[in-house]
């Protein structure tokens, strides 16, 4: 960097188009922070560069409900190597007082990660701040919902601000691998689903989601929001709760919803589900029948498709052109069915161990590398 005259550049580079200067900038990622220092032009010229979507992806970003303060925690986690490149990021951080975290290694790419949390109010200009300095790319977005009753009063929280709020700050995201929703649920309040299915499609209208992963309460049925999210999402996991249940860990059988539930899968599958795995460890939900039914189907119409459900009898498949794994555990069998010749992107590894550990692994078979 010394051997250049960067003053001296400054100027040339201002005088080429900006497609050019950002192309420049964009294979000194790992310098801008350097160039951020030179001078003010080099400073506003970066600042330029560093819009949502030249910057690279982020690992991570959790945004927190936090009820009583009408405010929400957002945490966003970056590889240490791009932090070069966050510059506008670090400095509202410390406008803000919030420290960077150094975080320890993350075991999925075993490389360090850094984290920034920041609370910002639903109202604050800081939001639409935040949501300018970060990326258009994430591996994930996790949302957690708390819902409920505000602590100081008797009047119940509907989280429509919430829901607000994060539509505002997710306006430049246009590239997630897995948006996961935790821990309320799709639940029998007209109110609560109106909300998530509002939500859910503001996201999905200009942010191509691979994944997406949340809970619904097995006493509702919520047929629009899941087939409208499978338009529009290749992986959907479903984690089944119970709010009726007095204990939770005690399976329970649902047998009579299995006509409703089979009905609705399949036509996941026709709208555009490619992967449906459905967490239901204490639910009763299918018998062996049923989900030779479903493959039986989705086969004859030659629809490409790969399902995991927990199936609590044993899992007599005898069905023709479909890969299918079981995995028995004193409870139920986890079972694993696919197309015999899927699509390129859901093909599991050839490897026998391999294959083994991909099919035992709670994780979709469609890689989430692409964006990264």
């Amino acid at each position: 960097m010394d051997s250049l005259h960067l003053e001296d550049n400054s100027c040339f580079l201002s005088s080429l188009p900006k497609d050019i200067r950002w192309k420049v900038f964009s294979f000194l990622q790992e310098s801008v922070g350097e160039l951020r220092l030179v001078s003010k032009s080099w400073l506003a010229m970066v600042d330029e560069w560093a819009i949502p979507d030249n910057l690279p992806a982020l690992l991570k970003i959790h945004i927190n409900e936090v009820i009583y303060l009408d405010t929400m925690n957002v945490v966003i986690e970056f590889r240490r190597s791009d932090a070069a490149c966050f510059g506008r990021l670090r400095e509202l951080s410390r406008e803000l007082n919030c420290a960077a975290q150094a975080g320890r290694n993350d075991p999925s790419y075993s490389r360090p990660w850094n984290y920034i949390p920041f609370f910002i109010t639903y109202e604050s200009p800081n939001l639409y701040r935040l949501r300018d300095a970060i990326s258009a790319k994430s591996r994930f977005v996790d949302i957690t919902m708390r819902g409920g009753r505000i602590w100081d009063s008797e009047r119940e929280y509907d989280g429509s601000s919430f829901h607000e709020a994060i539509v505002k700050l997710l306006a430049s995201l246009k590239q997630v691998a897995g948006l996961r929703l935790y821990p309320r649920c799709i639940d029998e309040g007209n109110a609560n689903r109106a909300l998530f299915r509002k939500m859910m499609m503001h996201l999905m209208s200009h942010i191509s989601v691979h994944e997406v992963d949340f809970a619904v309460d097995i006493h509702t049925f919520p047929r629009d929001i899941l087939v409208g999210i499978s338009e529009r999402v290749a992986c959907i996991r479903i984690r089944l709760q119970n709010s009726h249940a007095e204990n939770p860990t005690i399976t329970t059988s649902f047998r009579d919803k299995s006509a409703s539930w089979i009905e609705l899968i399949l036509s996941m599958f026709h709208v555009g589900a490619r992967s449906i795995e459905l967490s239901n460890y204490f639910f009763d939900l299918f018998s062996s029948e049923d989900i030779s039914s479903i493959a039986e189907t989705l086969v004859s119409e030659g629809t490409p498709f790969h399902m995991k459900v927990i199936l609590h009898e044993r899992p007599e498949l005898i069905v023709e052109g479909i890969q299918k794994e079981f995995y028995q555990s004193s409870r139920f069998w986890i079972v694993n069915i696919a197309s015999e010749t899927p699509q390129n992107e859901m093909k599991t590894p050839k490897n026998a161990a391999n294959r083994k550990k991909f099919l035992e692994t709670p994780k979709t078979p469609l890689s989430h590398e692409v964006l990264l």
